[in-house]
Order: structure tokens, then sequence, then C-alpha cells
């Protein structure tokens, strides 16, 4: 018996955690806001969308949204999460990313008040180990 793959949605964040932005959080739903206050950006979040696995390797798809203030500030997380997620292979104490190709490069897609909030996502491919 085997363990189980690595989640998707716990090895790319750990995968993102230290990337060079202030105050960035990662995680796989967007925090509640009820104020409007936007304090939870910036922001990544992770989620899986399928996949398959050859016994060996686990080969996730999934997509990575980058929230920011701004217009600049969003395009430039985004780049950041896809630089760090094509510079392969990591090793995390959630599993090992082995490679990752981009299916769908960062592009914008409105987020509700589209004056104070902008999002930018991204799909991606890839491959994963247990350790």
């Amino acid at each position: 018996d085997l363990a189980d793959w690595p989640d998707t949605e716990v090895l790319i964040p750990a995968v993102l955690a230290d990337l060079p932005v202030d105050g960035l959080t990662e995680d796989v739903a967007v925090p509640a806001d009820p104020n409007g206050t936007y304090s939870w950006l910036p922001f990544l979040r992770v989620t899986c969308h399928g996949g398959t696995d050859d016994t060996h390797t686990d080969s996730p798809r999934f997509d990575v949204d980058a929230f920011a203030a701004t217009r600049q500030a969003a395009i430039q997380l985004a780049g950041l999460a896809r630089q760090r997620l094509l510079n392969c292979p990591i090793v995390t104490a959630h599993g090992i990313l082995d490679h990752v190709t981009t299916d769908t490069r960062p592009f914008e897609v409105p987020y509700g008040d589209t004056t104070r909030v902008r999002r930018y996502t991204a799909a991606y491919g890839g491959h994963t180990r247990r350790q």
C-alpha cells in the first residue's frame, strides 16, 4: 500500500509561499471580507481540477489566481507565481513538484469590485510525487 498522492491544493501553495511579495497569503478560497476592506490582498488562490497518474507520478491540472489591488501588481504576482512553478523540481514537506507546464498563461478575469481588486488567472499541468 502506498500513501496517497500529494494534495495539489496544499503542495502548490507551499511551493508559492515564499514569493518576494509583502503580505502575500495563499489558500484554496478567497477570504471572507464582509466589510469590503480587501485587507487579504495580495492573495494567491490554487484550485485543482482533475488530472491523471501513471502509478508513479500524479499529473494534476490546476489554476492559480493572483489577486492584487492594481493591475500591475496582479500581473507581477501572476508572473512571479508562474516563474516559480516552472523552476522545478521543488521539494516541500507536502511532496515533490517535478515538472510544470503552462496550459494558459496569466490573463485578466474581472473580479467583483474591479476598481479595488484585480485578478489574473493561469492554468497549469504538473507532475508530483510522494516524498
